[in-house]
Order: structure tokens, then C-alpha cells, then sequence
């Protein structure tokens, strides 16, 4: 097994995925906007900054050929930034190319599979790149890393010369060290609590641990930053608390001492950091204490009387005063405040739970304070209770506002891999295509952000393949060359509204009703028959393609159902416009989340039924004679709309409802591409609900969603639009 999925490795190396996936993410997004803006100096830095910190972070848990392919990038990057080599289009094609490969190596280790894989082309590729730069300035800039990272003084300076600043303060590395800054003093804190416990409590091994792991992360950051005295203090420190973890060496009092002043010495580094100023300290005698207490050997520690709390004030004799070394050992430290904080989804998960509980409890609370305040308006108990069940009332809704926020992403996360989507195909079909982004900082709740990605890359596939024509085609039309895909997202009331548009050639509804009939998907009758929009919503067909041949893009007959089936599921909606030559827009309408959700309560017979809101378009009160019969289905003509009807009582089996009603209320439902009427007899309005599972044995039941619990105590049944879609589909075709 590889070292780093080890136990004591495990949350260094999760932290390890989770920070380089994140940077994946930029890094997709913006080595492609290096095609087009290949002078932009703080965007090729941008780059560089990440593949360097991936280069550090791989290396130090010993992910070789990470660490290895990354050095690589990272050179011909440096050199780009340096001005050494100029960016020529196709060097694109081979970072994408590493990159792919980086992304291939980080799944082996979020799979823990590690296996070497030929980098030999990908490396080769790499270096024929930086070595396209002229001769002269390689000559002129030729030095070796120790040189480059090496003080002022040893770097044969001229007597006099001002000392160059070192590399770790770099305007480019200004990020990362400030992060590391911040980082590390955390961590300083937390060992200096971690060390005194271990005074009490030596046998206690997973502390031993979470010393080691911190030591460990602070040897590998400030390795690859190239704070060199700070990494080798940190790994003699590390290699004592090994060989305790390991057993190999067993903890005694008087070793406690050399390792607080070893992290004392090591905050006094990490304030030269904070300072900018770098200047080489004695830790010779430090250095040696901590191999002697490796190796067994034990350390009198009295012969460094006098030397006080730090161990460097001895060694002022023999080495430069550090600037603010004056700071009290193990004193808490001003401290820059992280603003952020990872949390595992699980726990949101269960604090959404307990806050849904919490507003069933409002809700029944409301409904016995309202009762109790009608029947006896004047007792002063009665206004307080009122009093204080407004006051619970608004905690409650703020407090479910804040709880939803936690679980709120920006969309932005799966905007971000649809750029270098759409590049390739433009490559592989030989067109030129623009995406525009708008609107990725609009957030939705992170289970619907999960099931919205693979229907988005569907649509922007047939936006790119179906829609935007060839660069020939375009300019014979009179357009411009480069087509435009625009991909946008906001908020319209709960709703998020995203819209994929292009301005290629359209839906042309004939070819679309040919198509569907060839296919046997509708009857020539049908088609005959259809309007504009359920033309268009053909294309949602399970099988359907207008493709003239399959490429690895799209035209294999799958793809726009799935996005049907997965807009469904969410209790959403999708419409689609288009115009022949001028362009098309699909547009998805989905709920804010999925957990707590605003409900229109009806009544069907003796039950009551919850419908999500989300999925309601109207409500419309209906007669009897309203009512008309196509084809033996049960139809509603609403401003020339024709919907089919839904009876509740019919496909749930409800008793005590009317059969044929005079008067009932025709609730108008949207669900993806589809439209119909659900029959109810009455409404009672609208309300926040809760939805709760029906548990193992109830869940498999048709056409229902979940349950939830009113005000007065009653449970009552949410109905799943989705499914109710399904059923209606399947109750036409067995009258058919």
C-alpha cells in the first residue's frame, strides 16, 4: 500500500483532494481563457501558482508521478511568465493533454489505487516546449535551482549589493504564503496544547499522531515555498515523533523540553514569514538534541542554561538576531482569522433534518396558539402566548434561511467544466464556438446542483453539435464565423432559472415531425394535429435524434430524454423556444432545494394532498361542461391550451370522492416539458411543508412523494408530480 493512505495520512490526504479537485476547477477554466488572452501576465501567473502548489503538495506525500509531471508543466509555465517563451496556439493542445493526465493521477488516489502510468510522450511534449525559447536567453538566465533559491550572499553577489528578496515573496506567490501564514499559525496553536497533553497522556498514540501530521504538513509546505530552515527543523521534529508513533521510542518527561523549544524556534521562524524577513538562525544545538533524542541518546538540556525560553538566544553569538523573536513563548498569537470552514455535508444534512422537525413544531404550535387565542381573546396569558409564538415563528424561519444557506453552491462549480467541453468539440468538428458564462455566482442547494450536471452537458453537447453551424455554413448565411453558446443561471422567485441558448440554426418543427413519425414515435394523425411548442417537446422522446451521423458528440438517439427524466425527478420544468436560421433556448426552471418547500394543500374525497408548489402554474375553477373528450382522454381548453386531466380519486384509488363533481378545481401543473390539469375538489391553501420519508415499507408507493405533518397533528401524503407524469403517460396508452 502506498505511504499516503495510511491511517495517520488519511485527513492530509483528503484535505490533499479536496484543495486540488477545487484548483482542477479554476485550472480547467483558465487554461482556456490563456487562447485568448495569452499576454494576460496575472492570469499565466494564476496558472503557475496552482500546478507549483500541486508540484509542493504531491511531492511531500510522495505522489511521484503527480510531483514529476507537474515540475514539468510548471517549468514551461515559469518561463512563460518570465517572458522567456512566447505562447503559440498549439502549445494548448499539450497542457490540456498534462493536465488530463494530472487529473487521470489525482483519481488513482481518490480511488487509493496508485499505478504507474507512461508519461514519457506527455513529458517529452512538455519539454520540447520549454526548449523552443531563444538561445540567448537561455544563456542569460541559466542558473540552477540551488542557486535561485540560495541567499543573496552565497549567490556570489558583489560586496555591498543589496540582498535579493527571497523567492518565497514573489508578487506571484503572494496567495499561496498567506494562506500558509494562516495555516500553519493554526496549527502552531493547536500544538501547543497538543504537546503539553502529551506530557500527561504519552501512551495516548492518536495524539502522538495528530502531532506527527501537523509537523508533517508544516515540513512539506514550507519545503516546496523554499523556507528552508523552517522544513529542516520541522523534519529533524518530524523524524523524533515518528519513531514515537512507531514505538520505536519510548516518551520521557525531560524530551518535552527540546520539543517546545523546537516549536518555539519554529513560531520564531514563521514570524521572519510574516515579517518578509528571512535571515539565517543557529539551530545547531537545537538540530542536535532532536537527532540525539531519535536516536535514544539521552540530552542534558541543563547545558543550555541561560539561553532562557528560546534556544536561539544563546545563538545570537553565532548567527543574526531575528527580528521579532522577542514574542513570549507559547503565547497566543496575533492571529489572522480564516473566514471559511469545511464541514461534511452529512452534518448539514442532519441539521436540515432536525430544523425541518423544528418547523413542524412551529407550525403546530401556530395552529394550538390560534385556537387557544379564539376561544378566549381577552386573557392577557392569551396575548403573551400569541406574543411569543410570532416571536418562535420568525426564529424559526430565519434560523431554516441560515441552515439552507450552508447548503447552498454556487453554480458557478458546474458552469466551469463546460468551457473546455465546448473547445473540444469545436475541435473535433472543425467549428469556431464561443461560450458565454453568465451568472455563475447564482447558488442552489448542492443535491440539486449534483443532478443538474449531466443534464447541462447534454444540452450544451446538442447546442454545439446540433445547433451552431459550420464556419462555411455561417458565413453563408450571413453570420459571423464563430457561433455563440450562452449558458446563463439567476433567480426568478424560489425558482433558479438556467438558459442555454445559441444563435445557430434552430429547430426546424417539420423536420422534427418527419423525424417522429419515421421513427413511429407519434402517427402521422398526431402530427398532423400538434402545436409549435409540442412539436419541439418531441425532441424529449426516448430514442429520438435528428443527428445525420453519430460522432463521439452526440446523434446516438439518447441524451434529451435523460434530461427530461432528470428535470422531472427534481420537480422542475423545461421549455423550449427556437427560430429556423436565428437560434434556440432551452430554459430549466428548478426549486431552490428539495428539503423544506412551500405546498399548495388540496383535498381529494376524505384525504388531503400536498402538490409542490414549484410545479404549480395556476389554479382555475372549473364546471363540469368545461370538460371535453379527445380521443377517449379527458381534455380542458385554457386561453388555447389543450390539457389533459388528471382525476386523483381515479389513479390513487382515493375513496369517498366524487366520481363526476359539477364544480372542482382544475390545479394546472408543470413538470419538465409536460402540462396537465390534477382534478381536486377543494383547496386549502398554501403551505410550508416538510417532507419526510415514508419509510421502508411505504416508500415504492406510486405517484407519492413522501409525507409531512400539518399544524393540527394530521400526516398527510405529498404528492410526486414526477411520478404522477408517468402514470398519466401509462394510463393513455392503456386506453389507447
Amino acid at each position: 500500500m502506498h505511504p499516503m493512505f495510511s491511517d495517520d495520512m488519511l485527513e492530509i490526504v483528503e484535505s490533499f483532494v479536496i484543495e486540488t479537485q477545487e484548483m482542477f476547477e479554476e485550472l480547467d477554466q483558465d487554461l482556456l481563457e490563456l487562447e485568448s488572452h495569452s499576454e494576460d501576465k496575472e492570469l499565466i501567473n494564476k496558472i503557475f501558482r496552482a500546478v507549483h502548489t500541486v508540484k509542493g503538495t504531491s511531492g511531500f506525500l510522495e505522489f511521484t508521478q503527480m510531483s514529476e509531471l507537474a515540475h514539468v508543466f510548471e517549468d514551461v509555465l515559469n518561463k512563460m511568465r518570465k517572458e522567456e517563451l512566447k505562447f503559440k496556439p498549439e502549445m494548448l493542445d499539450v497542457m490540456l493533454d498534462a493536465f488530463d493526465m494530472m487529473k487521470a493521477l489525482l483519481e488513482q488516489v481518490i480511488e487509493k489505487t496508485i499505478r504507474e502510468i507512461d508519461l514519457g510522450d506527455i513529458i517529452a511534449r512538455l519539454e520540447a516546449i520549454a526548449a523552443q525559447q531563444p538561445a540567448a536567453s537561455v544563456a542569460a538566465k541559466a542558473t540552477s535551482p540551488q542557486q535561485e533559491n540560495a541567499p543573496a550572499s552565497a549567490a556570489g553577489k558583489g560586496k555591498g549589493a543589496a540582498p535579493e528578496p527571497h523567492p518565497m515573496f514573489a508578487e506571484d506567490m503572494a496567495e499561496i504564503v498567506e494562506s500558509f501564514i494562516v495555516e500553519t499559525e493554526e496549527l502552531f496553536e493547536q500544538l501547543d496544547q497538543d504537546l503539553l497533553q502529551l506530557e500527561q497522556r504519552a501512551d495516548d498514540k492518536e495524539l502522538i499522531n495528530t502531532i506527527f501530521r501537523a509537523v508533517h504538513t508544516v515540513k512539506g509546505t514550507s519545503g516546496f515555498l523554499g523556507f528552508d530552515q523552517m522544513s529542516d527543523l520541522s523534519h529533524y521534529f518530524e523524524d523524533v515523533l515518528n519513531k514515537l508513533r512507531k514505538e520505536e521510542l519510548l516518551f520521557q518527561p525531560w524530551m518535552m523540553d527540546i520539543m517546545l523549544d523546537a516549536l518555539d524556534t519554529m513560531k520564531v521562524l514563521l514570524q521572519q514569514a510574516v515579517h518578509k524577513e528571512i535571515k539565517p538562525i543557529n539551530l545547531e544545538t537545537l538540530l542536535a538534541n532532536l537527532m540525539n533524542i531519535a536516536e535514544g541518546k539521552k540530552v542534558q538540556r541543563e547545558k543550555m542554561a541561560g539561553e532562557g525560553a528560546s534556544p536561539h538566544k544563546g545563538a545570537a553569538k553565532t548567527g543574526p538576531t531575528p527580528a521579532p523573536a522577542a514574542a513570549p513563548p507559547r503565547r497566543k498569537m496575533d492571529k489572522t482569522v480564516d473566514a471559511t470552514i469545511r464541514v461534511d455535508v452529512r452534518r448539514l444534512d442532519d441539521l436540515m433534518n432536525l430544523v425541518g422537525e423544528l418547523v413542524l413544531g412551529r407550525n403546530r404550535l401556530a395552529q394550538i396558539v390560534s385556537t387557544f387565542a379564539m376561544k378566549d381573546e381577552s386573557q392577557e396569558l392569551s396575548h403573551e402566548l400569541v406574543d411569543t409564538s410570532a416571536q418562535i415563528d420568525f426564529i424559526t424561519t430565519e434560523l431554516q434561511a441560515a441552515v439552507m444557506k450552508t447548503r447552498m453552491v454556487q453554480i458557478g462549480r458546474v458552469f466551469n467544466r463546460f468551457p473546455r467541453l465546448v473547445r473540444d468539440i469545436a475541435r473535433e468538428s472543425g467549428k469556431e464556438i464561443e461560450l458565454v458564462l453568465e451568472g455563475e455566482e447564482t447558488e442552489m442547494d448542492k443535491s440539486i446542483i449534483e443532478e443538474i450536471s449531466d443534464p447541462l452537458i447534454h444540452l450544451i453537447r446538442n447546442a454545439a453539435d446540433h445547433g451552431v453551424e459550420s464556419p462555411g455554413e455561417r458565413e453563408k448565411k450571413g453570420k459571423p464565423r464563430r457561433g455563440v453558446i450562452r449558458l446563463s443561471a439567476g433567480h426568478e422567485g424560489n425558482h433558479i432559472v438556467i438558459m442555454i441558448e445559441d444563435d445557430g440554426r434552430g429547430i426546424d418543427p417539420e423536420k422534427i415531425k418527419t423525424k417522429a413519425v419515421e421513427k413511429e414515435l407519434i402517427s402521422p394523425e398526431e402530427a398532423a394535429n400538434l402545436s409549435l411548442a409540442e412539436i419541439y417537446n418531441l425532441i424529449f422522446l426516448p430514442g429520438f435524434s435528428t443527428a445525420q451521423k453519430v460522432t463521439n458528440v452526440s446523434g446516438r438517439g439518447v441524451g434529451m430524454d435523460v434530461v427530461k427524466t432528470n428535470i422531472t425527478r427534481l420537480n422542475g420544468m423545461v421549455s423550449v423556444e427556437s427560430e429556423v436560421g436565428k437560434g434556440t433556448r432551452l430554459t430549466l426552471k428548478l426549486p431552490l432545494t428539495l428539503a423544506i418547500i412551500q405546498g399548495l394543500l388540496v383535498n381529494v374525497g376524505a384525504e388531503t394532498f400536498a402538490v409542490p408548489l414549484s410545479s404549480v402554474i395556476e389554479v382555475v375553477k372549473t364546471h363540469r361542461e368545461e370538460v371535453s373528450t379527445i380521443q377517449g382522454r379527458e381534455v380542458i381548453r385554457i386561453r388555447e391550451r389543450i390539457l389533459p386531466l388528471v382525476r386523483i380519486h381515479k389513479l390513487l384509488e382515493v375513496p369517498g370522492a366524487q366520481s363526476d363533481p359539477d364544480r372542482f378545481y382544475t390545479v394546472v401543473i408543470g413538470v419538465a416539458n409536460h402540462q396537465f390539469g390534477l382534478i381536486v375538489d377543494d383547496l386549502q391553501g398554501q403551505k410550508e411543508i416538510v417532507i419526510k420519508s415514508l419509510g421502508t415499507y411505504l416508500k415504492n408507493i406510486p405517484g407519492i412523494a413522501g409525507s409531512t405533518i400539518l399544524g393540527d397533528g394530521k400526516v398527510i401524503m405529498i404528492l410526486d408530480i414526477g411520478e404522477l407524469t408517468h402514470l398519466l403517460q401509462q394510463h393513455t396508452a392503456v386506453e389507447d
